[in-house]
C-alpha cells in the first residue's frame, strides 16, 4: 500500500461525518455522467434514535419482574368463554343473551351515542377557529397564535377521566358531565390535527384572493376551508370513534350511558352481558373506522 493510498483513505470522523453518495448529473439521466460526492450526514437522526433506545433499555430494566408469573393463556380462554355464552348466575339462555344484546346493551350504546354526537359536534365547530388561529401560515400574529396553543396544550394535557371528575364537581354525576368532556377532549384533538394540516398547505390561492382585497373570512372561506372539508370530516370521524371508546371511562365517573351500564355487570361478574355489550359496540367502531379511512383517502 503506497503513501498516497494511505493519505486519501478518509478518517473515522470524517466516515461518521461524511456519507459517499453515487448521483447522476447527465441531462437525460442515463448514467453516462455518475459522480460520487460527499453527503453531511444527519447525525440529528442517528442521536435521536441512540437516545430512544437508551430510554427504551433502561424502562425494561426498571421493571420490576419478580410479580410477573407468566401468561396465564387457561384464564384468557375462559373469560373469552364466559363472554359469549349465556351464564347460569346471569342470562342463562340463548334467548336472553340476544333479547339482553339487541334491548339493553343496544340502548345504553345508542345513549352513549348521543352523549359523544353532542360533544364531538360541539368540540368540533369550537375547534374551526381555534385551529385556523393556531395555523402559523394563517395567523401570523405570534403573540395571539401563541396564546391559543399554550391553552389548548394545557387542556389536552389533561387526561379525559381527570377532566370528567373535574366538570363532574360543577355538573354532578350526569350525562351533561359526559358531553362536557367529550367537547374539551374533542376540540383539543381537532385543533391538532388540523392545524398540523393546514400548516402543510400550498396558499397560493389564500394569497391571490387577499391582494384583490379579500379579508381574512373572505380568504379562508374561498380558498382554505373547501381543501381541508374532507380531512375536518375524517378526524371528525375519528374523534367521534376515540370518544365512543373513551365513553366506558366515562361511565366510570357517573357519566352514564355504556360505561355506567358497564361497570355495572363487571362489578357483578356478569361477563355473558359484557359479552353482549361488546359485540354491537365492536361493530360500529369498525364501521366508523372503514368510514374514516374512506373519507381520510379522499382527502389526500
Amino acid at each position: 500500500m503506497s503513501a498516497s493510498d494511505v493519505t486519501q483513505k478518509p478518517s473515522l470522523r470524517e466516515r461518521l461525518r461524511y456519507q459517499t453518495v453515487t448521483i447522476d448529473l447527465s441531462p437525460n439521466h442515463d448514467g453516462s455522467m455518475m459522480r460520487s460526492i460527499q453527503k453531511p450526514r444527519h447525525l440529528g437522526r442517528y442521536l435521536a434514535a441512540a437516545i430512544a433506545i437508551l430510554i427504551l433499555v433502561l424502562c425494561f430494566c426498571s421493571i420490576n419482574y419478580s410479580t410477573f408469573q407468566g401468561f396465564k393463556w387457561d384464564q384468557l380462554g375462559a373469560i373469552f368463554s364466559d363472554m359469549f355464552n349465556p351464564l347460569p348466575n346471569s342470562l342463562k339462555t340463548w334467548d336472553a343473551y340476544w333479547s339482553y344484546m339487541w334491548g339493553e346493551a343496544i340502548q345504553a350504546i345508542w345513549l352513549t351515542n348521543e352523549m359523544c354526537f353532542i360533544g364531538v359536534i360541539l368540540g368540533a365547530v369550537l375547534s374551526i377557529p381555534i385551529y385556523y388561529l393556531c395555523a402559523s401560515n394563517i395567523n401570523h400574529n405570534r403573540v395571539l397564535r401563541g396564546v391559543f396553543r399554550v391553552i389548548n396544550d394545557i387542556l389536552r394535557t389533561i387526561p379525559q377521566m381527570v377532566m370528567a371528575l373535574i366538570l363532574r364537581l360543577f355538573f354532578g354525576p350526569t350525562l351533561v358531565t359526559g358531553i362536557a368532556s367529550i367537547i374539551v377532549f374533542t376540540s383539543g384533538i381537532m385543533y391538532q390535527l388540523m392545524y398540523e394540516y393546514i400548516e402543510t398547505l400550498e396558499l397560493s390561492p389564500f394569497e391571490a384572493i387577499r391582494s384583490n382585497g379579500g379579508d381574512t373570512i373572505q380568504c379562508i372561506r374561498l380558498s382554505v376551508h373547501p381543501e381541508v372539508q374532507p380531512m375536518f370530516f375524517a378526524n371528525l370521524l375519528y374523534t367521534f370513534e376515540i370518544n365512543i371508546r373513551a365513553s366506558v371511562i366515562l361511565g366510570y365517573v357517573g357519566a352514564g350511558g355504556y360505561g355506567f351500564l358497564l361497570k355495572t355487570n363487571f362489578g357483578s361478574g356478569y361477563y355473558d352481558k359484557i359479552g353482549a355489550m361488546m359485540i354491537p359496540l365492536f361493530v360500529e367502531v369498525i364501521f366508523l373506522q372503514i368510514i374514516s379511512n374512506a373519507m381520510g383517502r379522499k382527502s389526500k
